[in-house]
């Protein structure tokens, strides 16, 4: 497995695991909270911020977004005639 292809599954796993801990912690903190654990307080505030961290990591989020515009790609152009032509 070469350097980027361990890069690329390290992205994949902690990517994927942040991103189901922040919405098991959304689901969990309601409960939490009506149990009388005030906890799920700290959880609700803190679980959006974990879910956001995985998507950044996880190569189909943010890294994504960024990857294309460094490329200098453009949704809104690929609408336009001018590249029908090169398809």
């Amino acid at each position: 497995m070469t350097a980027g292809g361990v890069l690329t599954f390290v992205r994949w796993w902690f990517g994927v695991t942040y991103v189901l801990a922040g919405v098991g912690g959304l689901l969990a903190a309601p409960i939490m909270v009506a149990a009388g654990n005030a906890g799920g307080y700290y959880m609700l505030i803190g679980s959006p911020i974990i879910f956001a961290f995985g998507w950044v990591v996880h190569p189909w989020g943010l890294q994504r977004t960024a990857r294309r515009e460094a490329e200098g790609y453009d949704r809104a152009s690929a609408l336009l005639p001018s590249r029908w032509e090169r398809a």
